[in-house]
């Protein structure tokens, strides 16, 4: 009994004991040596029906000697349907095996080599491009179709770049040369030098720390630049955001405050006037309060207007001798309520009822009344109304002012209806804000929002 000259296959007689143990032990050492030279990846042996297949699964057909890749997950069908006839009706699961790229180093004469096999012949790179058997020159190889290739550095000659030359060569820079035909290695200094750098700026590439950077430009002389602010450090520090500005809340301490579009929109006016318009205010802005000729006037402690606004002798001889007579003996009659508790303003472009009167549907009236409108959280637009629920008698639109944090407005409606549809009342629209309130009790009188009704036909 003798061995293969080179795996030293045991060549065993038919009637030897343990055939079989010793023939598969020559399989293992065939297994061996071809995996040496290249690799099935994930090989799974010859296919078989009613087997489950998963992507990248290599397997041979038995009938052909042929090596396949799976390409879609599935189940294999079952006996008798054989790989070839599966394949053919299902073409998405199977391709062709493709043996991965391996690296043999430099091409050697008359040896065997594989698709996709990499080699390098002096400064060419090359990938085979077929199975073959390397004949004794490269070139002859490449131009007969057995090679691509790759990167091929053979006509760079002299102009590759320089070898460092170690540590005496740390730190330089790499440069053409005079003549632009190749390539030296040059102290960082000089190169600069040759690009047309200034001493200065050669001086402060060289610096050791930022101390000797400034030195260097001037840069620690008094005056010359900004010293350290604790303030500038505070505002650096914020988190700024759109529509906000930094102000102080302390020694050193920054914060950022919101600023509307409202807000800028009185910021950038120029006069008083502008800003007044702005704000959607009257003439009544720049006249004095008060009870003399051409003042607006303010109500008094109880929520009324004062004594000297209003004519009482004339008011009262009108209403107690001419309507009468004017209406063939009818008598005056009067209806008024005040607003018992706060009023919130809680939806925009809603109107919400302040003081009312149930004052009937018959006759003509004459109906006064104001309202107290406050908010607490900012400054806010109104819409305010007198009217019956139907016809709307007097309107008008409030801005609220600020007073000590809080901001106010007081309403004042009049006129007259006839046959009026339902009670009358007042109501208020918030148009900007949802805070606001209609005042009950602001003043602390509990009168601050009042209606009244009088029949005067």
């Amino acid at each position: 009994m003798t061995d293969t000259p080179n795996l030293k296959l045991e060549r065993l007689p038919a009637n030897t004991k343990a055939w079989a143990e010793r023939v598969n032990d020559n399989f293992t050492l065939i297994d061996a040596a071809i995996g040496a030279y290249f690799t099935l990846q994930n090989m799974q042996g010859i296919w078989e029906n009613s087997h489950t297949y998963t992507v990248g699964e290599t397997v041979v057909d038995g009938a052909t000697a042929s090596v396949w890749r799976c390409q879609e997950t599935h189940l294999s069908p079952t006996i008798p349907t054989t790989f070839l006839e599966y394949r053919t009706a299902n073409p998405t699961f199977w391709s062709v095996y493709s043996s991965p790229a391996g690296a043999r180093g430099a091409w050697i004469p008359v040896t065997n080599y594989a698709i996709n096999d990499f080699v390098v012949s002096g400064s060419q790179y090359a990938v085979a491009l077929s199975t073959h058997t390397s004949g004794t020159n490269f070139a002859v190889d490449v131009l007969g179709g057995r090679w691509s290739i790759l990167v091929d550095l053979s006509a760079v000659g002299a102009q590759v770049l320089p070898v460092p030359g170690g540590a005496a060569d740390a730190s330089k820079i790499v440069s053409v040369n005079s003549g632009g035909t190749g390539y030296t290695i040059s102290p960082a200094v000089n190169v600069l030098t040759f690009l047309g750098a200034s001493s200065l700026g050669t001086q402060l590439l060289q610096t050791a720390s930022q101390v000797a950077a400034r030195t260097t430009i001037g840069a620690q002389i008094a005056g010359s630049y900004q010293p350290l602010a604790t303030f500038l450090s505070a505002i650096s520090g914020l988190a700024v955001t759109n529509n906000t500005m930094p102000y102080t809340n302390g020694s050193g301490i920054a914060a950022l405050a919101s600023l509307t579009t409202f807000a800028r929109s009185l910021l950038d006016d120029a006069t008083a006037a502008a800003s007044r318009t702005t704000l959607g205010l009257g003439t009544a802005a720049i006249v004095d309060t008060g009870i003399s000729s051409g003042n607006v006037p303010v109500l008094d402690g109880s929520g009324d207007l004062a004594v000297g606004v209003i004519p009482l002798i004339a008011l009262t001889t009108m209403v107690s001798d001419v309507l009468p007579r004017a209406n063939g003996g009818f008598t005056p009659t009067t209806v008024e309520n005040i607003l018992a508790a706060d009023v919130a303003l809680g939806t925009l472009a809603t109107y919400f009822t302040g003081p009312t009167v149930a004052q009937g549907t018959s006759g003509t009236w004459f109906v006064t009344g104001h309202v107290n409108i406050g908010n607490a959280s900012g400054g806010d637009i109104v819409n305010v109304k007198l009217w019956d629920g139907i016809t709307v008698i007097a309107s008008c639109r409030m801005h609220l002012v600020s007073v000590s944090g809080t901001y106010y407005a007081v309403a004042t409606l009049s006129g007259v209806i006839t046959s009026p549809a339902g009670n009358l009342r007042i109501s208020v629209s918030p148009v900007a804000r949802t805070e606001g309130i209609i005042k009950y009790n602001a003043s602390g009188n509990s009168c601050d929002s009042r209606i009244t009704a009088m029949r005067i036909g």
